[in-house]
């Protein structure tokens, strides 16, 4: 049936297989996508179709004026990463309504949409536009079919059922189309081309012993899975102590998280835990469930010595073995596994309340301008996400003073406000 909707169809109408793109034109990832999808519509048998829509759905960052700032600096670092445009400038309101406006007017294509996300971003326009009410109603149109699709953010690709966010997951996209055999004659994958990529798995550079990697996650959340994971091979090869530090979960911080986005984080995680050779099920977890009674055994399980195994423990349970720890029964049979006394743990949580330490945890996150998780921070440098965690390899791998060169943002590039 899909193949049906998305190839045969089109073929019999004479038409090319189509890429739906959603972007936004304050959105920085958004300005990364359409440089980096220009080589994939030349590579590709394929038409791209563009829907100008907001940043993103209300209530969707939780933490907007951190995010903000991030997502600045991660820009950056995906633009360092993948040979692209860096940011340098914010365009300010006026040239943002400016470029929308021009966007109705003149965006056809890809090529066009990046020469327009370029003139908005070094605010090089020479008439600036008043708002407009037909502007802003073709974007909350494309908004609705976004989120109708099943996605919550610009930066997104939409391909045969499968969406693919930003340009960290466009070697998905290009794997897929890769299948279909739609490689045009005498061309080359672009992701197998030389990026910048930075991920050194086999370090060359002697690491100092008793260095410390500070991974913040959720113990609910299929992300720090993967992040711990990785965090834990690297510091097992390389002799390194992790410090786990369990953070409140944003659901218990008064935050919702939309169905969309729990469907999308839990297909993403599936695909990047496979390209990480990491065991996942593909069964949805809701992420509202498992959070008190995993976090009231954490802390006896550390005074135990047994932090790392405690925590893959339920990570396995979870996201593998599909387990419901909610099921005091379950999680009774978790801790005597590891040796764990089920009672004894619930006697010393009384006198070490989990919401007060990670509570702690979320306050330094703060203070280094990160809020999610997982987040990772080795000496100087920081970083959210699992994706992100090539930047801790590379900061183990480089001397202290190139570390102090680049900061916590992993690139030095300084952005301001037109």
């Amino acid at each position: 049936m899909q193949n049906a909707k998305y190839f045969l169809l089109p073929s019999l109408l004479n038409k090319k297989p189509c890429i739906e793109v959603y972007v936004a034109l304050k959105d920085p990832h958004s300005y990364m996508l359409i440089q980096a999808l220009i080589h994939i519509e030349q590579r590709y048998e394929v038409d791209i179709n563009l829907y100008l829509v907001y940043e993103s759905l209300p209530g969707i960052n939780v933490y907007p004026k951190l995010m903000r700032q991030w997502v600045l600096n991660d820009a950056n670092v995906i633009a360092h990463r993948y040979d692209l445009k860096a940011i340098t400038v914010v365009p300010n309101d006026s040239q943002l309504l400016t470029g929308q406006q021009y966007w109705q007017l003149s965006v056809k294509n890809v090529v066009d949409a990046e020469k327009l996300f370029t003139t908005t971003w070094q605010g090089a326009f020479e008439y600036y536009c008043q708002t407009s009410t037909p502007v802003i109603n073709f974007q909350i149109k494309n908004q609705r079919r976004l989120v109708n699709k099943g996605h919550y953010l610009a930066a997104t690709c939409f391909f045969a059922g499968e969406w693919f966010l930003g340009v960290d997951r466009l070697t998905y996209l290009e794997q897929r189309l890769l299948s279909l055999g739609l490689l045009k004659k005498d061309s080359e994958p672009y992701f197998q081309h030389e990026f910048n990529d930075e991920t050194y798995t086999d370090l060359t550079v002697p690491v100092i012993n008793n260095k410390t990697i500070n991974v913040y996650l959720s113990l609910n959340c299929p992300y720090s899975y993967i992040g711990f994971i990785k965090a834990v091979r690297l510091a097992t090869k390389h002799q390194l102590t992790l410090a786990i530090k369990p953070i409140i979960p944003i659901e218990k911080r008064g935050f919702t998280i939309p169905i969309n986005k729990q469907k999308y984080m839990f297909n993403d995680a599936y695909r990047e835990a496979k390209a990480a050779n990491i065991a996942f099920s593909n069964t949805l977890t809701r992420l509202d469930q498992h959070v008190a009674c995993c976090y009231q055994i954490f802390s006896y399980a550390a005074a135990q010595g047994k932090t790392i195994d405690y925590v893959n423990a339920v990570f396995n349970a979870l996201f593998v073995d599909s387990i419901n720890l909610n099921d005091e029964q379950a999680m009774k049979t978790l801790c005597q596994q590891l040796q764990i006394d089920h009672s004894e743990a619930l006697a010393y949580q009384q006198q070490h309340d989990w919401q007060v330490w990670a509570e702690q945890h979320v306050k330094e996150l703060s203070a280094l301008g990160l809020w999610g998780s997982p987040c990772f921070k080795y000496q100087s440098t920081s970083c959210w996400g699992q994706d992100r965690f090539f930047l801790i390899e590379q900061a183990i791998s480089q001397p202290p003073e190139v570390n102090a060169e680049f900061g916590n943002e992993g690139y030095p590039v300084k952005v301001k406000t037109l």
